[in-house]
């Protein structure tokens, strides 16, 4: 297995679509690169210019990533991705995630920005909860 470097994050990519909504089969050479992927790995914090930028992921999210961003690479017959902290563009939140789990990743991506007000973000997510 792979240890991504600091500011990377290994990601499984979803598997191409190769049928489309109304059932016509794509070839090839029209199938889209996918832009969701499964965390396999995160690296450690990235520190630039004097300031810490924290892992905005953990392992196990299903995330959307920007189209052409990353490195693809092959590593026991998968094909991977490596892709920095910042071309991550989306958590991919299902209906099997608890409510829990919801106000942890509202908390892990309001925390990445110290300069928002922690509270009015968390008061607005707990509205869309229907908690407010």
């Amino acid at each position: 297995m792979l240890k991504p470097l600091a500011g990377y994050v290994l990601i499984e990519p979803a598997p191409k679509e190769t049928k489309t909504a109304s059932g016509i089969i794509l070839p090839e050479s029209a199938e889209e690169k996918p832009q969701e992927g499964k965390v396999l790995a995160c690296g450690a914090d990235l520190v630039e210019e004097g300031k810490t930028i924290k892992c905005p992921v953990k392992v196990g999210d299903k995330v959307v990533y920007k189209k052409w961003g990353g490195n693809e690479i092959k590593s026991g017959g998968k094909e991977l991705l490596l892709i920095k902290f910042e071309d991550l563009m989306a958590i991919v939140i299902g209906s099997n995630k608890s409510e829990g789990e919801l106000m942890e990743l509202s908390e892990r991506f309001v925390s990445k920005y110290p300069d928002v007000k922690k509270r009015k973000q968390l008061d607005k997510f707990q509205k869309l909860l229907g908690k407010k």
